[in-house]
């Protein structure tokens, strides 16, 4: 598709199947869509608004008036967004600078404070407290960016657990209830890494300063109810990984509803009750039905850890 410098890019006549070529693209030839590095030049001229218009009046005289809405998007999304992106980098830079300055000050500062301090020292007790030292190295760990690095690791892989949940069914994929059963193995390990997040932050900032970044409050939701969580995990890993025994046979397993036994017919009650295992040629089969019993994590506890990753 070319852009015409007088009528538009390429004039079609109605229900015509090719286009006549009218003139030269603008720019010396250079701007149009005909391929990407020349579509992404153009692009680029539109984000500048300089010339948009008519380019767009040229794309609306051959494609048709609809393409309009490409360039009225791309004007309200691309400049603005762009812009906002500069004026933060120019921002962050213009910070930088006051800051750098700022810091030689402090550092002269602290340097003669250092001095000061040395010559205090060297009169004071030379024994250091080892639990002040360790708060303080605990402080700045609970403010690193390798504490957070690596709980949103966690968090991360906790959210491509969330997506593997339903991956398998047990009734069409016989090993289902092995990955159901790891998956819920790694969720004691999420609970682990998480109330360790808890405690080192709580102790390290302090129950105080701890409180006053709204995240950690979320944490706090997070960890308690984990906890809460932690024996149903612990039951339905035992359930998926158990070995299957002779007595299964001869034992029914419910299966879980959200609907109160009240609400539900004898039928209904009769065909949620199922087998847990039979016996085929003297081997016992476990009914892969009776694997929808072992309830595991509850939905709503991964996804308030996956919302860690956009809070």
């Amino acid at each position: 598709m070319h852009v015409g410098l007088e009528t538009g890019m390429n004039t079609c006549m109605f229900a015509e199947s090719q286009c006549l070529e009218l003139g030269l693209n603008p720019g010396m030839g250079s701007i149009h869509f005909d391929n990407i590095a020349n579509a992404i030049l153009a692009i680029f001229q539109v984000m500048t608004l300089e010339g948009w218009a008519d380019l767009c009046y040229e794309l609306q005289d051959s494609m048709g008036l609809l393409h309009m809405i490409y360039f009225v998007f791309l004007i309200l999304l691309g400049p603005y967004f762009a812009v906002q992106l500069f004026l933060v980098i120019l921002s962050a830079n213009c910070a930088d600078i006051g800051d750098s300055q700022e810091k030689v000050a402090m550092k002269e500062d602290l340097k003669r404070k250092s001095q000061n301090a040395a010559r205090y020292r060297k009169s004071a007790s030379k024994s250091t407290s080892l639990f002040a030292i360790t708060m303080q190295k605990l402080e700045r760990f609970a403010k690193s960016e390798t504490l957070m690095n690596t709980v949103l690791f966690f968090i991360f892989i906790n959210t491509v657990c969330m997506a593997l949940e339903g991956v398998c069914t047990f009734e069409k994929n016989e090993r289902c209830y092995e990955l159901k059963g790891a998956l819920e193995v790694l969720n004691v390990i999420f609970c682990v890494v998480f109330g360790i997040e808890f405690l080192i932050k709580i102790v390290g900032l302090g129950p105080r300063q701890f409180i006053q970044d709204p995240v950690n409050l979320l944490d706090v939701v997070i960890v308690v109810a984990s906890l809460v969580e932690l024996p149903s995990v612990l039951d339905a890993i035992a359930c998926y990984m158990a070995a299957p025994e002779d007595s299964w046979t001869s034992q029914d397993v419910r299966l879980p509803t959200d609907v109160r036994d009240e609400y539900l017919s004898d039928h209904t009650i009769k065909m949620l009750t199922v087998k847990r295992a039979f016996n085929e040629d003297g081997k016992i089969v476990v009914n892969p039905l009776s694997y929808y019993a072992c309830e595991g994590s509850g939905g709503v506890l991964i996804v308030l850890r996956a919302f860690r990753l956009v809070v």
